[in-house]
């Protein structure tokens, strides 16, 4: 997984970081895997990674939201001091442009941040070229939430050329809260899916894989663990939490395992099976994930895997949404003879299935 990570050098978040001279830790973290962990230097400042001896962090929400060519992130960081009053830098790294729109607030107030630069960095490509800067004061026994805000279009990808699989992944760094007091109190993190072609397909999180792709189903692990939660808050988001999390090192991350529905997606599908469309790649994709329950997928992506199967058949859709996806597929084409009784019997049967994790889902959401 790691070797993985190193070679798709993706987008990583949260982080936490102290000063050789000056009290200094991060609140959020952006890595590019793969970079060293050069020291941040500024203008008479010198900022290690280190760990605070008053600080705990009590809580922390991140919410990703997944769009079909970028991501944005929102998170933020219940950060209690226990000590005397102090002013600490906190920091958050820009990797080669890759951060769109970012800003930092303090107790929801937008505040004042002061770009550095890595003088350690050897080029743009490791991580922490640059750095964001923030002050922050903490009164005695004072809790700050700090924040952050940005967007970024770096998607990255591990395969291409393949009709399904692991085609990319997004990777999220909590390890480095090992950098305040004790253990992280509680992990929130919300994964917001409004994208029609990004797929989640698995997750790793606490050294545990859930939901690794298999073309026969058979590497899929259920959801059940007591370090972890997972459930579906809305018809697009799913929530993962653990509580008093103490991370082994640094670099301990979530991974989100994704599928992409792209032409490049479907080139050796369409190659080796001659005749067949992007339609049939979609639902061999649906097939695959069925002992799975198709469980990371939204309302929405649910609906489009079980209208597929009909899609395939050359079915006319009259509803505007479903009429506007499939006629923007390359290979779908209306049958003016299309009947429910040209799928077969293990078809219907899979869109019996998929029908019914739909209800079930919304049955969990009321």
């Amino acid at each position: 997984m790691k070797k993985i990570l190193v070679q798709i050098g993706l987008l990583t978040i949260l982080g936490h970081l102290l000063a050789s001279e000056k009290i200094f830790a991060d609140d959020a973290r952006v890595y590019k895997i793969g970079g060293s962990a050069g020291n941040v230097s500024g203008v008479g400042d010198s900022y290690q990674l280190g760990q605070d001896e008053d600080i705990a962090m009590t809580a922390e929400h991140v919410l990703i939201t997944m769009y079909d060519d970028f991501y944005t992130v929102d998170a933020k960081f219940w950060l209690k001091h226990e000590g005397e009053a102090k002013t600490i830098a906190i920091g958050f790294p820009e990797h080669a442009g890759a951060l769109e729109d970012f800003c930092s607030f303090v107790n929801g107030k937008k505040v004042e941040i002061a770009k550095y630069a890595d003088n350690e960095a050897e080029s743009e490509l490791d991580w922490g070229a640059s750095w964001y800067v923030k002050q922050v004061h903490f009164q005695k026994a004072q809790t700050n939430v700090t924040e952050i805000k940005y967007k970024s279009s770096r998607y990255g990808i591990v395969n291409s050329g393949l009709y399904f699989g692991i085609d990319g992944s997004l990777p999220y760094i909590y390890g480095t809260g090992k950098s305040w007091k004790g253990s992280i109190g509680k992990i929130t993190i919300d994964i917001k899916n409004l994208s029609s072609k990004r797929y989640v397909t698995g997750f790793y999180f606490l050294q545990k894989q859930y939901g690794t792709y298999s073309s026969d189903g058979t590497s899929f692990k259920p959801i059940s663990d007591a370090k972890v939660s997972f459930k579906w808050v809305s018809s697009n988001t799913f929530r993962l939490e653990a509580k008093d999390v103490e991370p082994d090192n640094a670099y301990d991350y979530l991974e989100l395992e994704l599928h992409n529905f792209e032409h490049q997606n479907v080139e050796w599908f369409l190659e080796n099976y001659p005749g067949k469309t992007t339609i049939n790649a979609r639902c061999e994709f649906t097939k695959d994930f069925l002992k799975s329950d198709l469980c990371f997928f939204t309302e929405n992506q649910l609906r489009l895997a079980r209208n597929d199967f009909y899609a395939l058949h050359g079915r006319s859709f009259k509803d505007k949404e479903l009429k506007r996806f499939y006629e923007s597929i390359v290979g779908y084409t209306v049958n003016k003879d299309y009947s429910d009784n040209l799928l077969s019997a293990e078809e219907k049967e899979i869109v019996s299935k998929v029908l019914e994790i739909e209800q079930q889902r919304k049955k969990e959401l009321k």
